[in-house]
């Protein structure tokens, strides 16, 4: 997934990305599953979680982007959640705003 930061409003304040294993496949029996965020312009990665080695939960709040004084902050969350989909993380979602 793709998110170009300069074409989102300026009403956009926190993104907050997740990753979730829809059918319940806990992500210790997914082989060499991993996420990452990258800044692409910098060729650099700012986050990594090698999803396989971490458990056996189905979700994972990864991290955080903030706006603040129009410059992006990345905050590392790393959070796991037996849930199928990000609905089902809302209340652990909202805790990290």
């Amino acid at each position: 997934m793709y998110v170009d930061l300069s074409k989102l409003p300026p009403s956009v304040l926190t993104l907050i990305f997740t990753i979730n294993s829809f059918q319940g496949d806990t992500f210790d029996k997914i082989e060499n599953a991993y996420v990452r965020l990258l800044d692409i312009d910098k060729n650099t990665e700012l986050a990594r979680y090698n999803l396989t080695e971490s458990g056996s939960h189905t979700g994972l709040i990864m991290c955080s982007l903030s706006r603040r004084s129009g410059e992006w902050q990345m905050k590392a969350i790393g959070l796991k959640s037996t849930s199928r989909t990000f609905r089902e993380m809302m209340s652990a979602i909202a805790s990290c705003l």
